[in-house]
């Protein structure tokens, strides 16, 4: 089958499925008729051409201002002109297939989340995936509580709203919801012809391909990418991880649509179209290894941190989540605690391990062989022992999955804290290579301080970890004082803040008081005496455990100090276990010091300090037998003698460890919104006489300053958005205020037409606006003007 253009007044598309098909010039237009009995030319589809021949009513005719008889049957070639009976009829794109109408694509190597695997795919499609494979698929995030197993790792990707940052050779695009269906299939055919593709968001329920035999169906939206079309069949073609592989799959034209406009917004919340639709196109761009990138990389993984790329993570999910070597150690809990919570076992962990050491391998030969690097050989065999252990690994649980079985044993704890540490080897090993030298974490830079000489560490140690007997009689008197007790259902923004377990008079809020104990994981049930001190508080917690489990805070007072036992329920044995012990010395009234001994005898000291009647900081120490090692110091501010925020400077780094949720003040993405909803209203009430907008960030006030500029009267008006009112920074402040500055100018662009813009520094925006400009935009009629503007 073939398709061909034809242009009398209008252009019509026909599609030529016989050997012989009529046309007739009628009404302005030309009509395709069933029969040869009266019409003015035909189409002959030929294997490999289009011929024309016209009808024997018109002696002659002219084709391409050449002049024939009718009786010539003539080979049609691009933009041909047909001269009959003083009509002109064009023909353009004679030999356009319709069988299958495809972009570049090619099924990716490393398949992650949907996003990422399609944006694989392209430019593999292109064969220029591996250079953006190599500068990205290093650093690993997790959520350290997991909410949703079905996301809770991926790969730490750079800024997607900067694509030079994120991706060079891919222009990105969201796009609105279609509001009904009428040109829904030729819009998404409009987008292939013009070399766009289309990630669009689905719901599965009736879509086949996605369903194993005889499985049960529910409404479950995903996301596709659609690349290619094949109208004969009245298919799209599209790439997905159906029923767990990810594959190219032919979806019916109506199967797409349905999925798109019936079940798009699913049956309830919880199945309901979670983001927007993209439209991406490949651009030829430069694209470069960038092995400085790579370093910092690998730094970030041995250390457990985030500093070289900047994204919504940092924004929106500061605190919660591990990065690098901690999500490894977070995977091992995660295995753990399949043995207690009989969750669904994920492959995915142990495929993402699989491939940072598969793609470790390929890069660094990349990197010898196109750059010259020299690559140690040993440097190759950790790199190849992570590959063997991960993929053991991975494998094992896998055939679990599919036996619905799952064995937790020792050895396989063992394996995974072998991977751990290799991992950790190997990444020092490749910086090594990259660098030159040997790689050296600040922990290890800082300098030993003599221990006191009046702190005897065995004893302390001795007294703190009681025995099992002890502890029973402790929670036997619990039980027999028949304490007050008080539940509290708490809120992350008042998570506690270490060492401070609510011990401390108005340290912080405690929560709301709730007679309701179903949400457990919420609740702080806290026991009293008589005279209404504290003495034991118990909640739900996964903090220091490898599952979520009972907690039990018991506190001993005696002169001159406090003593906290920290309980938790061992399930595999059903008894209580100390996992660590606190002791507070007092002096005048005041805590002096701190002391934490755990049960498997690290310890850890903290010297408190004051100012006035509450402490102002404390410094931590890692003790050992004769010396001790600062860990980090905590820097506590008050207001109205209530804790309100705790800085912890740690490795030279200031950062924010409370309160790390609920403060409005710290939300970046309050900030962008603030910045945002200033300038529409403006623009809104004064569209016909705004001139110009400046945004700028005043970084030593703390203050967005917005001028608006009127057309005119030259009037400017100044609109102060102060930020973190009230609140000291972090080190990530400025990087912060950067990133929300540009995200807030990217989403306004998406909404009203910027004449130009002129970035005077990292802080500052200058926004140009013409008065008939100045109206919101409605979606483009076609998505494709946006990528020939760009």
């Amino acid at each position: 089958m073939k398709r061909i253009n034809l242009k009398y007044k209008d252009t019509i598309k026909i599609e030529v499925t016989e050997k012989i098909q009529y046309f007739i010039i009628k009404d302005d237009n030309v009509d395709n008729v069933n029969d040869g009995s009266e019409y003015d030319f035909s189409l002959v589809l030929e294997e490999k051409c289009i011929l024309l021949q016209v009808s024997n009513k018109y002696q002659e005719f002219l084709l391409n201002g050449i002049g024939f008889d009718s009786s010539e049957m003539l080979t049609l070639s691009d933009d041909d002109t047909l001269h009959i009976g003083g009509k002109k009829i064009q023909f353009s794109k004679k030999a356009e297939n319709l069988e299958d109408v495809k972009l570049p694509f090619q099924k990716p190597k490393y398949l992650t989340y949907p996003m990422f695997t399609a944006l694989q795919g392209i430019l593999k499609g292109y064969s220029q995936d591996k250079i953006w494979i190599y500068n990205n698929y290093i650093l690993l995030w997790c959520d350290k509580k997991i909410e949703n197993v079905a996301y809770w790792m991926d790969f730490k990707y750079a800024n997607e709203s900067n694509s030079d940052e994120f991706c060079p050779l891919v222009m990105k695009k969201n796009r609105e919801n279609y509001d009904n269906n009428s040109d829904f299939i030729e819009n998404v055919i409009h987008y292939i012809d013009n070399k766009i593709y289309f990630f669009i968001s689905i719901d599965m329920y009736n879509v086949d391909a996605w369903w194993g035999k005889d499985e049960e169906r529910w409404h479950k939206v995903h996301q596709v990418l659609v690349y290619g079309y094949n109208r004969e069949r009245k298919e799209f073609i599209t790439a997905d991880f159906y029923n767990e592989n990810y594959k190219i799959v032919r979806l019916k034209f109506d199967e797409l649509v349905n999925g798109y406009f019936n079940n798009s917004m699913g049956e309830d919340k919880t199945n309901a179209k979670y983001s927007s639709d993209i439209l991406l196109k490949y651009i030829k761009n430069e694209q470069k290894i960038d092995v400085d990138r790579i370093v910092k990389l690998i730094i970030d993984f041995i250390e457990g941190k985030d500093d070289v790329y900047y994204n919504y993570l940092n924004l929106a999910r500061y605190g919660s989540v591990y990065y690098g070597i901690d999500c490894l150690k977070k995977i091992r809990k995660f295995v753990k605690d399949l043995t207690f919570e009989k969750s669904e076992i994920d492959i995915k962990p142990f495929q993402f391990l699989l491939e940072i050491n598969t793609i470790m391998t390929e890069r660094m030969q990349y990197l010898k062989e196109k750059h010259g690097i020299n690559i140690s050989e040993k440097c190759y065999e950790l790199i190849n022992k992570c590959c063997i252990t991960s993929d053991l690994l991975r494998n094992k649980l896998l055939m679990m999955k599919l036996s619905n079985q799952f064995n937790y044993s020792e050895q396989t704890d063992y394996i995974m804290a072998q991977l751990i540490d290799d991992e950790y080897n190997m990444m020092k090993e490749c910086y090594f290579s990259l660098t030159g030298q040997k790689y050296m974490s600040k922990n290890q830079e800082e300098l030993y301080t003599p221990l006191v000489a009046d702190f005897n560490i065995e004893e302390k140690s001795k007294e703190l970890l009681i025995s099992k007997e002890a502890i029973k009689n402790m929670l036997e008197e619990l039980e027999q004082k028949k304490a007050k007790s008080q539940s509290m259902l708490y809120r992350e923004s008042d998570a506690v803040v270490f060492p401070f377990d609510c011990e401390i008079p108005n340290s912080m809020y405690k929560g709301q008081e709730t007679e309701e104990i179903n949400q457990y994981d919420k609740i702080i049930t806290y026991y009293y005496d008589n005279d209404n001190k504290l003495i034991a508080f118990r909640k739900f917690t996964d903090e220091y455990w490898e599952y979520t489990t009972e907690v039990i805070y018991l506190y001993k007072y005696v002169v001159g100090k406090i003593n906290r036992y920290t309980l938790y329920l061992d399930k595999e044995t059903d008894s209580y276990v100390l996992r660590f012990a606190d002791e507070f010395t007092m002096k005048d009234g005041k805590y002096a010091s701190y002391f934490r001994v755990y049960n498997d005898s690290r310890m850890i000291m903290g010297v408190f300090n004051y100012v006035k009647e509450n402490p102002n900081c404390c410094d931590f120490y890692e003790v050992g037998t004769d010396k001790m090692k600062k860990l980090f110091v905590d820097q506590y501010y008050y207001q109205d003698n209530m804790l309100k925020q705790v800085i912890r400077i740690k490795n030279g780094e200031k950062i924010n460890v409370f309160p790390l949720y609920g403060a409005s003040e710290l939300e970046y993405y309050g900030i962008e919104n603030r910045i945002e909803q200033s300038i529409l209203e403006e623009i809104v009430s004064n569209s016909n006489s705004l001139k110009k907008i400046v945004i700028d960030a005043n970084l030593s006030l703390s203050i967005i300053k917005i001028d608006i500029n009127y057309a005119g009267n030259n009037e400017t008006k100044s609109i102060d958005i102060i930020m973190q009112e009230g609140y000291q920074h972090d080190d990530m402040f400025e990087m912060g205020i950067n990133t929300i500055l540009h995200d807030a100018y990217f989403n306004l662009q998406g909404k009203y037409d910027f004449v130009k813009k002129e970035k005077e520094d990292d802080f500052k925006f200058e926004v140009y606006l013409e008065n008939e400009l100045l109206i919101e935009k409605k979606r483009l009629e076609s998505e494709v003007e946006y990528f020939i503007e760009q």
